[in-house]
């Protein structure tokens, strides 16, 4: 992790039901389970993109962190906003990348996040098929399943051993990054390739959020606008490949 490279893992297309049925813990209204079909397979980084990572391509300002995680030093990214991980702008971080690399570098649709997160399960975390219905059966599984207690979550939290069935490490327990959706409400409806482009000004969140405790499968932090340009030290990015 204090190395340049990143390090992604292809992710297969497929279908998934996203969302949650009513009565999860964590239910949201405005995501309702819902059959979604990615076309395309694509590349999900391992990991959220590092401090050092960052460092080499970037001109904007990120506070030095370095915890130890299991004894592993990791350098975790903080501060991202989604003004220096956008795509559209050559002088972005992403762009940045995709210009050195040639390769099709973004960040992921919400769809693609949870798609990967899921990683073939179909309940309230990865590894279960069960939507827990009361705080306290998804808090006793969490802790069980993740070895961190679910309101405890912080970015102190050891993610090298909390790698799901597809190779992907840390999704519900590394740090919360930015998606390509907008904050406005998912179809209710089946659908293919998704990606919400609404009129919120905000721009949707998935993973860990460090003041609420770890991310569940389906729900994104509560925060009803999410601006371009928030940071604090619990957001980051976590890049994709697409063909």
């Amino acid at each position: 992790y204090k190395t340049g490279k990143i390090v992604f893992r292809r992710i297969k297309a497929g279908s998934f039901m996203m969302g949650a049925p009513e009565g999860a813990v964590s239910y949201q209204a405005g995501r309702p389970l819902h059959k979604v079909t990615l076309t395309q397979p694509f590349f999900m980084e391992l990991v959220p993109m590092t401090n050092h990572q960052w460092s080499r391509v970037s001109v904007y300002s990120l506070a030095a962190n370095a915890n130890a995680h299991g004894g592993v030093s990791i350098d975790l990214l903080m501060g991202a906003n989604w003004y220096s991980t956008r795509v559209i702008d050559p002088s972005s971080v992403v762009g940045k990348i995709r210009a050195r690399s040639g390769l099709n570098v973004t960040i992921p649709t919400e769809a693609q996040w949870e798609y990967a997160c899921r990683a073939g399960s179909k309940g309230t975390f990865t590894g279960t098929d069960e939507f827990f219905t009361t705080e306290e059966a998804r808090s006793a599984y969490y802790l069980s399943a993740f070895g961190v207690m679910y309101k405890s979550c912080t970015l102190e939290t050891t993610w090298n051993k909390n790698t799901n069935a597809w190779g992907v490490a840390g999704m519900h327990t590394s740090i919360a990054t930015f998606c390509q959706d907008t904050q406005d409400a998912v179809a209710a409806a089946d659908a293919v390739d998704p990606c919400t482009r609404g009129t919120s000004a905000g721009f949707v969140l998935r993973g860990p959020w460090q003041w609420g405790g770890g991310a569940t499968c389906h729900d994104f932090p509560g925060n009803a606008g999410i601006n371009h340009s928030f940071n604090d030290a619990s957001t980051g990015a976590r890049l994709v490949v697409m063909p």
